[in-house]
């Protein structure tokens, strides 16, 4: 990997209560763990996940008259984290 530079993440108590006991069963770290746990996310996103931009970018151009696709992007990011 390289060079590597330090961040701070905010987790769950229970998330990271869960990471560190699945590190230490699986005889790792949690430094590791999170490694490749980001790496494999980055490298094969799963579709699980929903992703509205996805589906505006399939939709068809007509349903944007009288919408504009900024608001309609906005919305969507309401509520996010």
């Amino acid at each position: 990997m390289g060079r590597c530079m330090k961040t701070t993440v905010e987790l769950p108590d229970e998330l990271l209560l869960l990471a560190k006991r699945a590190a230490l069963e699986r005889g790792t770290t949690l430094k590791v763990l999170i490694q490749n746990g980001l790496s494999r996310e980055l490298n094969d996103p799963s579709d699980l996940y929903f992703r509205p931009l996805d589906g505006v970018r399939q939709l068809d151009s007509s349903v944007w008259e009288g919408t504009s696709s900024d608001d309609y992007v906005t919305s969507m990011r309401e509520g996010w984290e």
